[in-house]
C-alpha cells in the first residue's frame, strides 16, 4: 500500500505519514555511528561555530562568509542555526525535493 503513496514528497498517505520523510529519518539514524569516527563531518563554519552532522554532506561555511563579508560581523548562532533550519524545511516541503537524510548538532557561543 506505501508504495502508492511515498513517490513524492508532500503527498501525505491516507493516515497522514510522510514516507519521504521518514526514509530520511531512519537514514540519518543508521549514520549517527559515524560522527564518532569520522572526523570530516565535524566541520568549522566560524570562528566561533562549528557543526557535526551525520548522514549527507552540508557546508554552511559560504553562509558564514557571506554574512561576515556583508555586515561585516560574524553571525550569530540563531542567524545561522535558522539558516541550515530554514535551508533544510525547504527542501521537506518543496516540490521534487527529498528530504535530507541527516542529523545535525550546531555548537557555539556569540
Amino acid at each position: 500500500m506505501t508504495g502508492e503513496y511515498d513517490t513524492a514528497i508532500t503527498v501525505f498517505s491516507p493516515d497522514g505519514r510522510l514516507f519521504q520523510f521518514e526514509y530520511a529519518q531512519e537514514a540519518a539514524k543508521k549514520k549517527v555511528q559515524l560522527l564518532l569516527v569520522t572526523v570530516r563531518k565535524i566541520c568549522v563554519l566560524d570562528d566561533h561555530v562549528t557543526m557535526a552532522f551525520a548522514g549527507l554532506t552540508v557546508n554552511a561555511r559560504i553562509e558564514c562568509r557571506s554574512h561576515r563579508l556583508n555586515v561585516e560581523d560574524p553571525v550569530t548562532i540563531e542567524y545561522i542555526t535558522r539558516y541550515i533550519a530554514d535551508l533544510q524545511q525547504k527542501y521537506t516541503q518543496e516540490r521534487g525535493r527529498r528530504p535530507f537524510g541527516l542529523s545535525t548538532l550546531i555548537v557555539g557561543f556569540d
